[in-house]
């Protein structure tokens, strides 16, 4: 693709974002790194719902030249501020920063994948943390522990009514006893793992 781009030129339709997101989603997706497309897809819909917002209906286009510190701060007070109903369901709640650092990080990532591709000039890159630049917000980390006794209550709760809130605390039981082991490894589990009280994998 750089060689197509430095060869041929980008298009016009390449010069926009919505094209290389979903361009980049793509090639995730095709890559098989599923989460990683996911990530883009919740970003990139965040970011047509702000510009619908603002400009009163759906972008097909959003152009790079848009997206500026003071496009990025709105943004983030939009995330972070607006919350509003549709027909008494709510169609946007406020998010927390931890959220809008995922979604500006995959819009970063973007952008300087257009910047490396010469689709924008470095000089319209809106990042850094230089004055006059958007700086991505990072959420305190904060470590949350269950005690002996919720963990307790978690495992003791009925949830005979409920087999698929049911089998969703087993797994997580599972992982739990089994030093956080990943829901992936789970999945991939097989009887042969087993040998006598023990299971390895």
């Amino acid at each position: 693709r750089k060689f197509e781009l430095e060869y041929l030129g980008a298009t016009d339709a390449e010069k926009e974002l919505i094209y290389l997101y979903n361009t980049i989603i793509q090639e995730n997706e095709t890559e098989g790194r599923i989460k990683n497309a996911h990530a883009y897809r919740c970003s990139l819909n965040s970011v047509v719902d702000y510009v619908t917002y603002t400009n009163g209906r759906k972008p097909s286009e959003i152009p790079f030249s848009l997206v500026t510190p003071e496009f990025l701060k709105d943004y983030q007070r939009y995330m972070t501020e607006v919350e509003h109903k549709v027909d008494g369901l709510f169609k946007k709640r406020k998010l927390s920063t931890n959220t809008v650092g995922i979604y500006t990080r995959s819009l970063r990532a973007v952008f300087n994948r257009a910047v490396e591709e010469r689709l924008v000039h470095g000089d319209q890159y809106p990042f850094g943390k230089s004055k006059g630049k958007y700086q991505i917000p990072s959420g305190r980390k904060v470590k949350k522990g269950l005690t002996k006794e919720q963990l307790r209550q978690f495992y003791e709760m009925d949830l005979s009514n409920n087999p698929t809130a049911s089998k969703a605390r087993d797994f997580w039981i599972l992982s739990f006893v089994c030093n956080g082991m990943q829901f992936k490894d789970i999945a991939h589990l097989k009887y042969s793992d087993i040998n006598g009280e023990f299971f390895s994998f």
